[in-house]
């Protein structure tokens, strides 16, 4: 689709996605009890709720349009939509954690498939199912990786 033809609200979705990975990166890693912290945890939640209304108006087009890795990468993050907004009905009180963890993970492997599929457009291991597979290999570890990472520092503080 050319991108004279594309809706403002579906330029927006991308952005949307990228503040809540970023903005989740940091409400993991650094736990605060501060006004920062609960600023940035009130904008993940407001973006959320955007992102997921954005979803909900573009999920067909993005499932019937896409191909295997998006479809999936979509669904992904529509299953991670629908528990933080469940998340976000319930206050996510500490009895809530599983739906909270399952939450990262589902959206976050889908957030790293889009990216991966999104590579795959933009020429990085571009032709192939198994180039496909070894991208999004890539990024699922390197997501991995990250997490990991920002539990030890959580840990650690």
């Amino acid at each position: 689709m050319p991108r004279s033809e594309v809706s403002a609200s579906h330029r927006v979705l991308p952005g949307l996605l990228v503040f809540l990975v970023f903005s989740a990166a940091y409400l993991y890693s650094f736990p605060q009890s501060n006004v920062f912290y609960a600023v940035i945890v009130l904008l993940h939640a407001t973006a959320g709720i955007g992102a997921s209304l954005l979803l909900a108006l573009h999920l067909l087009h993005f499932l019937r349009n896409g191909k295997f890795l998006s479809r999936l990468g979509w669904l992904l993050i529509a299953v991670g939509a629908v528990l933080g907004l469940a998340l976000i009905y319930t206050g996510t009180p500490r009895s809530e954690w599983n739906w909270l963890y399952a939450h990262i993970v589902l959206s976050l492997a889908g957030a790293g498939i889009i990216f991966a599929d999104w590579a795959g457009k933009r020429g990085w291991l571009r032709a192939g199912t198994s180039r496909a597979i070894v991208r999004v290999t890539i990024c699922l570890a390197v997501l991995v990786v990250l997490g990991a990472e920002a539990r030890y520092i959580n840990a650690g503080r």
